[in-house]
């Protein structure tokens, strides 16, 4: 009874929690409504930080430093839709085993994208009518604002090193979407794409695209499941950037077929492996010089 109590109160108090550990002034806008659900998760809620952009709702970020002698840079991390900045399974353990690795980790919820949201048409010379998704729109813009200010809370902080966004599900559609749309991010040294897929056709988004105009100059890991539900987008991407400079595609083996990303502990070891391999290998070797 007693330790059912501590709980209650423990929950009751983490908006205060929340404030003292915030790294920044709180904010004058609502905090992201998931901040009690990711404090929830916490063993020691000193990673939150609070995070207001120039446009849009304050929102929770988790940070956490490298926590090793080595410090190669930092993951940004960005989590499927209706997933928070510390879901359970791959985010969470990329986030919180990174750092022992030489990697700082930060961690962001994006906006909330409605996937039953009815396209409107809008007229187009070559065709009759194309479907633009003011849903998706909204998602890529309000997420930009997110990252952007995250982008700049890493500079505040002069977090060194190098600087690799790891987008999971549809948060790839967020990134690559802004950038499509003429976003630079003023630093970004790599891209890790875990099951990324676009969950609508948009006429202004093309992922697959986006994906292979950046793999020209700028590094990108696409891992994704054999047999997830957009395998087929999965594969049309591979074949479209598999000739540019940058892009290195990995199917995940056919048994990795748990879709949530809550894979077992093994194959979180081996998907960690396999980006440590490739981060090493980009980022960290020295290389010949040409």
């Amino acid at each position: 009874m007693k330790s059912s109590l501590f709980i209650f109160a423990f929950i009751l108090s983490l908006p205060i929690t929340f404030a003292m550990a915030a790294k920044e002034t709180a904010p004058t806008a609502a905090p992201d409504q998931s901040l009690q659900e990711i404090a929830a998760t916490l063993r020691d809620t000193s990673d939150l930080v609070s995070l207001t952009p120039t446009q849009g709702e304050a929102f929770v970020m988790l940070f956490q430093a490298s926590q090793s002698a080595d410090n190669y840079g930092t993951l940004l991390l960005l989590p499927d839709n209706h997933q928070h900045a510390n879901w359970p399974g791959l985010l969470r353990y990329l986030r919180t085993n990174m750092p022992q690795q030489g990697w700082a980790t930060l961690a962001i919820t994006l906006p909330d994208l409605a996937l039953d949201a009815t396209p409107v048409s809008t007229p187009n010379p070559s065709t009759a009518t194309v479907e633009s998704n003011p849903a998706l729109q909204d998602y890529v813009k309000q997420s930009q604002a997110r990252i952007e200010r995250t982008l700049l809370y890493a500079q505040e902080q002069k977090l060194a090193g190098k600087l690799i966004v790891i987008a999971m599900g549809s948060s790839a559609t967020a990134l690559l979407g802004a950038m499509q749309q003429g976003y630079q991010p003023s630093k970004l040294d790599g891209v890790i794409l875990i099951d990324a897929y676009q969950p609508f056709p948009d006429p202004k988004l093309a992922l697959n695209d986006e994906t292979a105009k950046l793999a020209e100059k700028t590094p990108i890991k696409d891992l994704f499941q054999a047999e997830h539900p957009h395998r087929q987008q999965m594969q049309q991407r591979m074949l479209q950037a598999q000739n540019t400079k940058h892009y290195q595609a990995e199917p995940l083996p056919a048994a990795f077929r748990q879709l949530d990303l809550r894979f077992s502990e093994p194959e979180l070891i081996f998907i960690q492996k396999r980006l440590r391999s490739w981060l090493e290998s980009e980022f960290i070797k020295e290389k010949p010089k040409q």
